[in-house]
């Protein structure tokens, strides 16, 4: 076969180029819109099965906000059945707001058990060294005031979520 022959034969034209970018553009729009809808549901969907087992840890924590009145045992047997409950909302966590719910309950529970530790504290140096929680009560009245309002800003984002 001569050269003349071979080039009366198109190989590449403008029309197949046309064909590929218009394939390889609905293809690639397709794929950024699936991946848009995907990251929008993880970021904004709470999952049936999440919201339920996050109320119940929720109801659970809350439950131990009043621990000046409760039993060391009661405490420790209240707070075990939440991190059952939060341990049971990690389980059932798909998305990452999900996960993002369950990270805040575990920090609100945290933050109870760090609650109840520090008045615990406080209380021990007020019966052996009375002189001394005086100038530390002074000191930690302002910290106090900040944590309660995080935590209490904490406690309606969750609730806010989950209700």
């Amino acid at each position: 076969m001569k050269v003349r022959e071979l080039l009366k034969y198109e190989i590449w034209s403008k029309r197949t180029t046309r064909k590929i970018l218009v394939w390889s553009g609905a293809f690639l729009g397709f794929v950024i819109a699936f991946l848009t809808i995907w990251i929008l549901i993880e970021r904004h969907w709470l999952t049936p099965g999440e919201r339920r087992a996050g109320r119940e840890a929720l109801a659970q924590i809350d439950g131990l906000q009043d621990f000046q009145s409760m039993s060391a045992q009661d405490f420790s047997l209240k707070y075990h059945k939440a991190e059952n409950e939060i341990d049971a909302a990690r389980m059932s966590a798909w998305t990452w707001k999900d996960k993002g719910v369950t990270a805040l309950l575990d920090w609100y529970l945290r933050g109870t058990w760090v609650d109840r530790e520090e008045m615990l504290d406080r209380e021990r140096i007020e019966r052996t060294r009375p002189d001394i929680a005086a100038k530390e009560a002074e000191s930690t009245l302002e910290r106090e005031s900040m944590e309660k309002r995080a935590g209490l800003a904490l406690r309606s984002e969750l609730h806010a979520f989950l209700d």
